[in-house]
């Protein structure tokens, strides 16, 4: 390979990196100061490209899954752990016996597509996710152009004020663990797995150290882990006198796992809303609760309280108007137009 100079006086070296389904080829470029420098990372690239082929060639797409979630077994989370395992023993069937090398687009299309049938675009999503990382990793050749199906727009429906409030009497009258779950996810904004890890220790006079999650491993027993990101380390300041209600005197608070916390939740929504609720959209009533009712306190506050490590996701899922707020502004949209045009609504 040749280098050729540029106007600005370096020189770049191309090398052929993949050919797409409409049979454009395509390069990757490399730019450097001198001719020598500029063809000597091209010549390591190819010679990666070549290592990496050799090394992968004849391995199965299973195969490849297995790899991949090992090279991560001491950095991904056991909860990311435990699905990739799951995918790789569920998901993509038809196409785990077949060497990596033999894939194409058309095949993969037609893997999506039969899962596309009876499952949700989100989950799609996450399952070509990790097949397209796995190939990006063991056969880098192999560029694709996926069609997945469009993403559904769900309005996130949360309990308002009221309903919460009668959670929590009900809960203090028949369930005392329950109460103390929900006031830490209805007032703490606090996740389901992180409530469940919980100790006399992390507790102080004005609020709670989250630094700890309880969640399965991979032979799904319940264990005590870092929380879900770095971020998710936080102290959440709460009125004294509820820590003082709900503080364990020793010991954890609660001693049952997260999918109990879920199902004793359900059933006392049911019971007592007619209706059914996930503990955490207690979290998200928090959240828009304290922007409804103090629109002062800023994102970066909600960020820490919530703990994200950026507002996207908050922003996009959690910062929604509850639904009593939102009929009463939609009736005053209604009631000004009304009175604009001379109609009833004077």
């Amino acid at each position: 390979m040749k280098a050729k100079k540029l106007p600005s006086g370096n020189y770049r070296v191309r090398v052929y990196d993949y050919t797409d389904e409409n049979k454009v080829k395509h390069y990757k470029s490399f730019t450097a100061p001198t001719k020598k420098e500029a063809e000597l990372l091209g010549i390591k690239y190819a010679n990666y490209k070549t290592q990496m082929k050799a090394l992968n060639t004849g391995i199965t797409l299973g195969q490849a899954y297995d790899r991949y979630i090992d090279s991560k077994s001491n950095v991904l989370s056991e909860n990311t752990l435990r699905e990739y395992r799951r995918q790789r023993e569920k998901v993509f069937q038809g196409l785990m016996n077949i060497p990596i090398d033999r894939l194409n687009q058309e095949m993969i299309q037609l893997a999506v597509n039969k899962e596309a049938k009876d499952r949700a675009p989100k989950t799609i999503k996450n399952w070509y996710s990790l097949l397209s990382v796995v190939l990006s990793v063991y056969y880098p050749d192999l560029k694709l152009n996926i069609s997945l199906p469009q993403a559904e727009r769900h309005e996130i429906v949360i309990p308002t004020e009221a309903e919460v409030q009668k959670l929590l009497e009900a809960s203090k009258q028949k369930d005392s663990d329950l109460y103390a779950c929900i006031v830490l996810g209805a007032i703490g904004c606090m996740r389901c797995s992180e409530v469940c890890a919980l100790t006399a220790e992390d507790f102080e006079d004005n609020g709670v150290h989250v630094n700890k999650a309880l969640a399965q491993n991979s032979e799904k027993k319940w264990v005590v882990k870092a929380p879900k990101t770095t971020d998710s380390k936080r102290f959440v300041s709460m009125p004294p006198d509820l820590i003082a209600e709900i503080r364990p005197a020793e010991g954890k608070l609660v001693n049952f796992s997260p999918d109990a916390l879920t199902r004793r939740f359900e059933r006392l929504c049911r019971q007592e809303l007619g209706k059914l609720f996930r503990f955490h959209d207690l979290r998200h009533f928090a959240v828009s609760y304290i922007i409804n009712t103090a629109p002062s306190v800023t994102q970066l506050t909600l960020m820490k309280r919530g703990g994200w490590s950026s507002s996207y996701t908050m922003n996009r899922v959690y910062t929604h108007i509850l639904d009593e707020e939102k009929r009463k502004q939609e009736a005053e949209i209604n009631n000004m137009f009304g009175r604009l045009v001379g109609g009833e609504n004077k």
